[in-house]
């Protein structure tokens, strides 16, 4: 496919034009020969090379092999071939006639693998004539031309390995092609699935933008705005494509039927034996060497070696010195081979190859043995039920919640214990699809003696997915008060306590968690729900010392069975908001690293949640770009179904993160849809929504609304009993230069832990009394806790102060020592720096420079840095220093440390 877009090549396109249109040097080489398999760019590659060559008015021939022209002398230069004479005089009569040698010409042959003999000899007597370079491609692993090869080992030409693009550059194709940014998970997703080959994405990326312009016609067609102005896609008046809202295509979405037909078309030639084994990786991957000689028995090892060599398979040692296993040598190629296998012809290879696996006695993996059970239509034979519960536990392990909740019913339907049915709701409960999860689970609820795990996930379900979180906890208080087992009651009233600490009944969720932890035998997951109750109901009470110590119990029980990663995730976010709400950031960041660095290569949707908790970690320690890009691939992964809450709260931190970048526009669109999509299930959290409503007013530069939002979030929280949520939201108040707060902060944070607690109470006075110094001090203890957005603020506010009190060389050291912390965090605004008004006395580039300088750069590096001149960053700092009224660079330093 000629004409997608060169991403990625710069390099390598630079230096072969260079060769191509500029005087060679004495003995240079003159050309390239352009390896690399099917669908890389040689041939994109080199026809750009052509495209420049002509531009620059030089000679430039095109002559193409290929495997019809193979079986005709000189077929791959049929447009110049004559007949009669020796072979000799033949090829140099033609080699005169293609490079007459009088001006540089360029001879370009694209699949030189495919030449024939006389063509391979025509090249190589190109390759003498003067003035012509030579550019080659070829498709490996096909064997080349001795002549060819000869061209590279004599250094005629250089051999140039065309890589598959990496995830950068598969991501800036995609978007090329669809004119928007693709969104990074969706990005890294599809770098996967093509494995960088650019033709591949290429018919992807195109098939995308074929259904979003024929979506744009028919909302046109129909009369509907094709977009509202800062609505997800839509163009801005001048705006580069680049700068619109990422595009998220259907994970889900199928192959493109042009590029199944290109693929098929890439396997022509593969006897039936061979598409066969072909088949059945596909099927099962990876698939184990030992079994594929019984599940296709006309296959033995000479055919297998084949096909690995002609790349059609690959072949690893998936357990070192056990087990070598075999996949299709593309992803691709097993896609294309699904979905053109038939359901009884799949049903059938199944079959088989469960068969062989059992023949030969290999240790296959629990979830592909179930898999492989079920027939096309998603039954099984009988007496796997047990088989496939364990596969449905062990793909839920695994974060496969679709695949779990498609075992597990499975396995129910084949007379399974109950244990399959709940395991299934849950699934499907955790998967949004809350309607699917109660008609499963009715029939166990109206029995006489309803099991309690189905109570647990019934009691899920409501709150969360159903939106009904009164009739939730009112169903389980009666479960619980009926209980005669111990061992239930402790798991209902660890279901409780959890339930009670989101619906901001902190007090009732101690009590229950205690009720939990008291019963010895209780289970891991009522020991994780009572501890996410624990660290919840303390952390929104501001309770934050020792909470790693109450959080510990639940972090190991999240270790073992197949829903600990679900579990580890809730237990995080409540300790995460613990630590934030106490102003503990660095501790926070530090924990989210930690804890998430078991479930990083969790599947979709569910990464999404774990993209949220990094993101909203990254966002309140005020690492702000970082922030904005992590959120927005986290909602992206999350996606537009979810019913279980992870939307909104992601909304929310994604709004919080834009306020504070300063796009009021994205900000203002979150957190409507956050608003929107808001469930009653999370009523602890609607401080911390309000709170950062407030936010948005404050990048708005409404200082007024923003304090009084802010104060207003406080307010609920301590309706709530909430007193740490009330606490960060009267900072926030603070911050916005709200004064008078004093007395109420030092109200809100007595007997409270952590350093918000110790620090927003001096941080009140110190705003009311105009105390520069002393929020100077506080921006370098909010910096040392991680609290970049606090510290910023303080800082600016002592600028304030500073430049009242006609100080305007320490108001100028306070603004270097915001400019310093946004090095990290990226440019802030919020109401205290606006006021601040950075650099009154200083231009933008000179407080670039003068922070840079603070911090210790010298002037090469800063010049470096900002790709400018030493000298002139020298004339700059001369101005800095006369301004500021200091002596050097060890003043300045001073000066911006406080001194």
């Amino acid at each position: 496919m000629d004409g997608w877009p060169i991403v990625g090549r710069d390099h390598e396109l630079a230096r072969m034009a260079r060769r191509l249109v500029e005087p060679p040097a004495s003995g240079s080489r003159r050309g390239a020969l352009l390896v690399g398999p099917p669908g890389v760019g040689k041939t994109r590659l080199a026809r750009e090379l052509y495209r420049i060559v002509r531009r620059h008015r030089l000679g430039a021939v095109w002559a193409t092999a290929s495997r019809t022209a193979q079986h005709q002398s000189l077929g791959a230069f049929a447009a110049f071939a004559r007949d009669g004479g020796e072979t000799l005089d033949l090829l140099a009569r033609l080699a005169a006639e293609i490079s007459p040698g009088d001006r540089p010409t360029a001879v370009f042959v694209d699949d030189v693998h495919a030449l024939d003999p006389m063509s391979a000899l025509l090249v190589q007597t190109l390759a003498r004539r003067p003035n012509t370079s030579l550019v080659l491609t070829a498709r490996t692993p096909a064997p080349l031309p001795d002549v060819v090869v000869e061209l590279w080992k004599d250094d005629v030409v250089e051999r140039l390995d065309v890589a598959p693009l990496d995830e950068a550059g598969t991501g800036r194709l995609a978007s090329a092609i669809l004119e928007r940014p693709l969104e990074a998970v969706a990005a890294h997703r599809l770098w996967e699935r093509s494995r960088g080959n650019p033709l591949y994405i290429t018919h992807i990326a195109k098939d995308w933008r074929e259904a979003l312009d024929a979506e744009t016609a028919v909302a046109a067609s129909d009369g509907a705005p094709l977009a509202a102005a800062g609505a997800p896609g839509a163009p801005r008046p001048g705006d580069d494509p680049t700068a619109r809202t990422p595009f998220v295509p259907d994970p889900a979405s199928p192959l493109p039927s042009e590029l199944g037909a290109l693929i098929e078309q890439t396997l022509v030639g593969l006897d039936d034996t061979s598409l066969e084994v072909l088949d059945a990786v596909s099927l099962l991957e990876p698939f184990p060497l030992a079994a594929i000689i019984e599940a296709v028995p006309d296959a033995d090892i000479r055919l297998l070696d084949d096909l690995e060599a002609r790349g059609v398979i690959e072949a690893a040692i998936d357990d070192p010195g056990r087990l070598i296993t075999l996949r299709p040598a593309h992803p691709l190629f097993a896609e294309a081979r699904r979905a053109a296998m038939g359901p009884l012809r799949a049903g059938r290879l199944r079959g088989r190859i469960l068969d062989a696996v059992e023949r030969t006695g290999v240790d296959l993996d629990v979830v592909a043995r179930a898999m492989l059970s079920l027939q096309a239509d998603g039954t099984s034979a009988p007496g796997d039920a047990g088989l496939l519960l364990e596969a449905a536990a062990a793909a839920f392990a695994r974060l496969d919640l679709d695949l779990t909740a498609r075992l597990a019913t499975a396995s129910a339907e084949q007379g399974g214990p109950i244990a399959a049915t709940t395991l299934a709701a849950y699934a499907l409960s955790l998967r949004s699809r809350s309607d699917e999860a109660s008609a499963l689970l009715s029939p166990l609820l109206d029995a006489p003696d309803p099991p309690v795990d189905a109570l647990v996930v019934d009691a899920g379900n409501r709150y969360f997915v159903l939106g009904e979180p009164d009739a939730a906890i009112a169903r389980t208080e009666a479960a619980f008060a009926a209980a005669a087992a111990e061992a239930d009651r402790a798991e209902l009233a660890a279901m409780l306590a959890w339930l009670h600490a989101f619906h901001a009944n902190p007090g009732r969720a101690l009590a229950l968690a205690d009720v939990a932890f008291d019963y010895p035998g209780r289970t891991d997951r009522a020991t994780a729900f009572a501890t996410v109750a624990r660290v919840t109901a303390l952390g929104c009470a501001g309770r934050s010392d020792g909470i790693e110590v109450v959080a510990e119990p639940g972090y190991v029980a999240a270790r073992g069975g197949y829903d600990a990663a679900v579990l580890r995730t809730v237990l995080l976010d409540a300790h995460l908001l613990a630590l934030h709400l106490a102003g503990r950031m660095r501790e926070a960041a530090e924990l989210a690293d930690r804890v998430l660095a078991a479930d990083r290569d969790a599947p979709p949707p569910f990464d999404g949640r774990l993209l949220n908790l990094t993101g909203r970690a990254l966002v309140r320690s005020g690492r702000i770009t970082e922030a904005l890009a992590t959120l927005t691939a986290a909602q992206a992964s999350i996606g537009d179904d979810d019913r279980t809450g992870w939307s909104p709260l992601n909304l929310t931190d994604l709004t919080e993160a834009a306020a504070l970048a300063g796009d009021l526009d994205r900000a203002a669109r979150t957190l409507e849809q956050a608003r929107a999509e808001w469930l009653p299930a999370f009523r602890y959290r609607r401080p911390q929504f309000e709170r950062v409503a407030a936010l948005v007013d404050a990048a708005a530069g409404r200082a007024a609304e923003a304090a009084a939002g802010a104060i207003a979030a406080a307010e609920l929280a301590r309706d709530q009993d909430a007193p740490g949520l009330a606490l960060r939201a009267l900072h926030d108040a603070v911050r916005h230069g709200a004064h008078g707060l004093g007395e109420r902060i030092r109200d809100v944070a007595d007997g409270l832990d952590g350093p918000r607690a110790r620090l927003a109470p001096r941080h009140a006075d110190a705003w009311d009394r105009g105390d520069a110094a002393e929020l100077d001090e506080l921006a370098r203890a909010f910096e040392a806790d991680g609290d970049l957005v606090s510290a910023t603020d303080a800082a600016a506010q002592a600028a304030v102060h500073w430049a009242a009190a006609g100080r305007g060389g320490r108001a100028a050291a306070s603004k270097l020592r915001v400019r310093g912390i946004e090095a990290t965090t990226g440019r802030l605004h919020t109401i205290a720096i606006a006021r601040a008004s950075l650099g009154p006395n200083l231009s933008e580039r000179e407080v670039e420079i003068a922070a840079l300088i603070a911090r210790g750069h010298s002037d090469r590096e800063i010049a470096v840095r900002l790709g400018l001149s030493t000298r002139t960053v020298e004339a700059h700092a001369h101005r800095i220093y006369a301004k500021l009224g200091v002596e050097g660079r060890a003043q300045l330093r001073g000066l911006a440390d406080g001194g």
